[in-house]
């Protein structure tokens, strides 16, 4: 009788260690899966504040581009995108139907006439599915 016991004994180690062993591999798949989705998420997130901060960006140098001279602002038609360009110590718009470029973002300024003003339009895409859209309206106040 002795005997048998410890027979039974033995099979059942081997089905409480392949038990324990199960859990332990779903435990670590798991771990593995949220470390996965926490990255990827974070990856997201600075992309959509580099996206932001783009924008706010493309806001601002419009706005100091109508502070040198309302002119540029002033011709710019609806329609086609225009691209801004920093030379050194200023900005400048470019009508050539292309957005800026940069790395994984891009960066597309739209005008419409707005009364008096412009209405600007600043689109940032990055792969996310909407853009980043910022939008003001600029008068010529001088």
């Amino acid at each position: 009788m002795t005997k048998f016991s410890m027979k039974n004994r033995r099979g059942q180690s081997i089905v409480e260690t392949l038990l324990a062993v199960s859990v332990a591999v779903i435990i670590i798949g798991a771990l593995v899966n949220l470390a996965v989705i926490a990255v990827k998420e974070s990856r997201s997130a600075r992309d959509r504040i580099k996206a932001e901060k783009m924008a706010v960006e493309g806001i601002e140098a419009v706005r100091s581009i109508r502070d040198a001279g309302w002119t540029p602002i002033g011709v710019a038609t609806s329609g086609p995108h225009y691209a801004l360009s920093w030379s050194g110590d200023s900005w400048s718009i470019s009508q050539n139907n292309d957005c800026e470029v940069t790395g994984i973002f891009k960066r597309c300024v739209d005008f419409a006439n707005f009364g008096t003003g412009k209405r600007v339009v600043v689109n940032v895409f990055f792969g996310a599915p909407k853009p980043i859209t910022l939008q003001t309206v600029l008068t010529d106040w001088q």
